[in-house]
């Protein structure tokens, strides 16, 4: 039988994404969920799919929810008012469960810590230059994980990304773009319409994650990985 992995944010757009993956692969997905009706109603029923009711929130319940798993997928996010102190707790739980049970953390990082750098391309070495709040929030995250894995016993693989797009999304960036299109509607887009835009589709992205943690073994103990996914070279266009 195949080790499980934990799903950490299993209804949101990336964890969803992950799970389908999952079980569309015969692997097993434990998701640690607060809502199990909700849950039940986006993940529907499968003989690989365990759902255990708990919050992140509660250090013993994450790591109860990581025994036996060989990786755990910090997916988890809050709206941004909510992030502080939310996010740093979360990620910090994600560290002590990783230790408990020796599985492997797969964080899906995104551009914010890198700051207004536009180099083409930004490779994996480029350094955080966060300037704003957001930014710099996730450049501490990413650093309690760097620091967990000095400090041994954690692995962890960070993948990047630019925006999500996908039946498992749904928000004010895309839903104006992709469920306009859909129904012969005018596209809008946020921001400078002459820019290009970075998209990752979140099936294609989940596919990425889960053959990362197939060769995690052969990886660093800490790993930064960008996603590709798709540009846009105007939003106009």
């Amino acid at each position: 039988m195949n080790t499980p992995s934990l799903i950490l944010g299993g209804t949101g757009s990336f964890g969803q994404a992950l799970v389908q993956e999952l079980l569309r692969l015969g692997q097993p997905a434990r998701c640690l969920v607060r809502d199990l009706a909700k849950a039940s109603a986006l993940l529907g029923e499968d003989p690989n799919l365990e759902l255990i009711q708990g919050d992140v929130q509660d250090m013993n319940a994450v790591v109860r929810a990581a025994a036996g798993c060989g990786a755990i997928v910090h997916g988890i996010n809050y709206p941004y008012p909510k992030w502080v102190p939310n996010m740093a707790r979360a990620t910090a739980h994600v560290i002590a469960a990783a230790r408990a049970a020796n599985a492997t953390i797969l964080f899906p990082g995104n551009v914010y810590g890198l700051g207004p750098q536009c180099s083409a391309p930004l490779t994996e070495d480029v350094p955080n230059q966060p300037v704003g709040h957001k930014g710099t929030l996730r450049v501490t995250l990413e650093d309690s994980l760097l620091h967990a894995t000095e400090e041994g016993s954690v692995r962890v693989i960070v993948l990047r990304a630019g925006d999500y797009f996908g039946p498992t999304v749904r928000n004010g960036l895309v839903d104006p773009v992709f469920e306009n299109a859909a129904a012969g509607k005018p596209m809008r887009a946020l921001g400078n319409l002459d820019a290009s835009h970075q998209w990752a589709f979140v099936p294609d992205l989940a596919r990425a994650a889960l053959g990362l943690l197939a060769i995690k073994e052969g990886l660093a103990a800490y790993e930064v990985f960008n996603f590709g996914g798709y540009v846009a070279a105007t939003e106009r266009s």
